[in-house]
């Protein structure tokens, strides 16, 4: 799938230029930065110790860049010429235990094999390849971003009484940290990602002079049962505490000034907005490869170690605002009341609720954010009320964080309800002022636009006559889906409108089509055969992608440009083209069955076919 992102093609420019100039000393891999200066990019060889060299062909080696070193090395001594260390630079480094600066170094300090600021009041990197338990020095004030990164095999780590600031991903992906940590007074602020995926952290003990929690701080720390917010916390960052599978409550001091909660459920502090649910405990104990849900002769459901969970929820009736991820991955709800207070329902609030069957949005509710019910897969129906007017609209083109990357997201509605399996009907009021529904299918208020075909909807569909354009995504892997009647009303079929419908087996697009969007029938695998209407202009790359039944096809007079990719990896044998074709995307043919392309002598097909070494036939 191609998604165009500016600034990974900018970093990849940048990263091209660099590779562009780079230049090989024996195992080193390196580029020039300067007059006098260069960057050490990659080590090649397989030594298990290593001496950085601290210049090379007369050029000052000044940083690393990225993860320069492999999992071989077992001891690394870093040069005086390099004066500003990277914890990063040494992830993946699984065998590492000793990092090593000379005395004289200007700006950096080893004590044991662990790299300090020079005057020890900063830890900048810990070696990965270290088992056991480690005691930071008394004097450190900040834990450095990175610095026990990926550090597997750390057990216990003892923070001291001098240490304010722990920074970004400072432990992160340290899943041997176990039991609990207990951060002393002093410490005001946590870094986004400072403690993110220590999945064997049982209890945290906030410090009660902390002031700033970042975001994803706390990030899939499954084992951790427990939080107590401190009247001191005043900011608590995006999803800090989500995917902690066992969380049964965050508490919050009665007198923080921002935050508030209700046994156990993270509100601000009017409690107009719920930011989080915690998923208390998991619905299934595994004891080796058999996996046994703890339920009893009532139906009552019970966490591994017997204590009763939670199945419905009522939101109070203060709430205004269900803030993104709210209850994503509450795996044990079956049910959860919204009262007509809540205005709006943030990106991916209900994801990965399992269990939820069905969801009624009340009258007020306004907006629902994108994602909203993702992998709801219990899920059989939804009611939506007269008052929605955006059903992630808001969204669109809004540049969203995740964990790793930026993303420019292009918000498809029919997406909230991706890996809704069980979704039988998707109900709206009939005063709804821009949504309608028929039958529990999904459309725009005049019903000229098709928006969401549920997934456990009937096998066989017959799209009304009002409707002009199938909407992206409309009937996107609906698997159980084998027969559909598109009518002559129909201009336009959306991106990915159709894509992995495997069961669909044959089709007929309405002679008014014009345009086919990208992967509008990707990997539709059974599909034997479609007859293309003579209004089709323009066939989207990839548009019937992996379409293993093909075995032929005729692409009509009026069509004028053929997309990348469109009828890869089918099984054709035998392709029509005329001559009003003006454009074909690469490999638009490419890994079929040694296809025969008829068309006219000095055509644009006729050329294609010649530079692609097809097979050609004229008129």
């Amino acid at each position: 799938m191609k998604r165009t992102i500016i600034f990974l093609l900018a970093l990849s420019l940048f990263s091209l230029t660099q590779f562009a100039f780079a230049e090989r000393y024996g195992d080193f891999v390196y580029y020039k930065t300067g007059a006098d200066e260069a960057t050490l990019s990659n080590y090649t060889g397989k030594a298990t110790e290593l001496i950085i060299p601290g210049t090379i062909n007369g050029l000052r080696i000044s940083k690393f860049e990225g993860r320069v070193f492999n999992k071989n090395l077992t001891s690394i001594t870093i040069p005086d010429s390099i004066t500003s260390l990277y914890a990063s630079s040494f992830t993946g480094c699984s065998k590492l235990t000793s990092i090593s600066v000379s005395a004289d170094h200007p700006t950096l300090k080893s004590v044991d094999g662990v790299v300090f600021n020079k005057d020890m009041t900063k830890i900048l990197c810990y070696p990965p390849g270290r088992h056991g338990e480690y005691i930071i020095p008394e004097g450190v004030t900040v834990i450095g971003d990175h610095a026990f990164s990926r550090c597997y095999y750390l057990t216990v780590v003892g923070i001291p009484n001098s240490v304010t600031v722990i920074e970004e991903s400072a432990f992160e992906d340290c899943s041997g940290l176990a039991n609990e940590i207990t951060l002393p007074s002093p410490v005001v602020f946590i870094g986004e990602r400072a403690f993110y995926g220590c999945r064997s952290l049982t209890l945290f003990t906030l410090s009660n002079d902390l002031d700033y929690i970042g975001d994803y701080a706390f990030w899939g720390c499954s084992d951790l049962i427990s939080v107590d917010i401190p009247d001191s916390v005043t900011s608590i960052g995006r999803l800090a505490f989500n995917d902690c599978d066992k969380l049964q409550s965050i508490n919050v001091s009665e007198n923080n000034p921002n935050y508030s909660s209700i046994e156990g459920v993270l509100f601000n502090k009017d409690q107009t907005e719920l930011i989080m649910y915690p998923p208390r405990g998991k619905k299934y104990l595994s004891i080796g490869s058999i996996t046994f849900r703890l339920v009893d002769e009532k139906g009552n459901v019970f966490d591994s170690e017997g204590n009763p969970i939670d199945r419905h929820y009522t939101i109070p009736g203060s709430v205004t605002s269900i803030a993104r991820n709210a209850f994503e991955g509450c795996n044990n709800l079956v049910s959860i009341t919204i009262p007509d207070s809540v205005i709006t329902i943030g990106v991916s609030a209900f994801s990965g609720c399992r269990s939820l069957t069905s969801l009624t949005i009340p009258n007020s509710v306004k907006t629902i954010g994108m994602g909203a019910f993702y992998d709801c897969s219990s899920l059989t129906s939804i009611n939506i009320s007269s008052s929605v007017t955006e059903i992630g609209d808001h969204y669109i083109n809004e540049e969203i964080l995740w964990p790793d990357e930026f993303l420019t997201v292009w918000v498809v509605i029919c997406e909230i309800f991706k890996g809704c399996y069980n979704l039988e009907s998707i109900s709206v009021a009939e005063d709804n002022p821009k949504y309608s529904s028929i039958d529990g299918v999904l459309f725009n208020k005049d019903k000229t636009e098709l928006i969401c075909y549920p997934r456990k909807a009937a096998a066989e569909y017959v799209i009304p006559n009002d409707v002009t354009y199938i909407r992206a995504y409309a009937f996107n892997n609906r698997d159980n889906l084998t027969s559909i009647t598109i009518p002559d009303s129909v201009t336009v079929i959306g991106n990915y409108a159709f894509s992995r419908c495997i069961n669909l087996k044959s089709l007929v697009i309405s002679e008014n089509v014009t345009s086919i969007g990208a992967y509008a029938f990707e990997w539709c695998d059974n599909l034997a055969s479609i007859i293309l209407p003579k209004s089709l202009k323009t066939i989207g790359e990839e548009a019937f992608r992996g379409c293993h039944g093909l075995t032929s096809i005729v692409i009509p007079k009026s069509v004028e440009e053929i997309g990348e990719e469109a009828f890869k990896y089918c099984s054709l044998t035998s392709i029509t083209i005329f001559d009003n074709v003006k454009s074909i995307g690469s490999q638009a043919f490419s890994d079929n069955e040694n296809p025969v392309i008829l068309t006219f002598p000095g055509s644009f097909a006729d050329d294609y076919a010649k530079r692609y070494r097809m097979t050609v036939q004229y008129f």
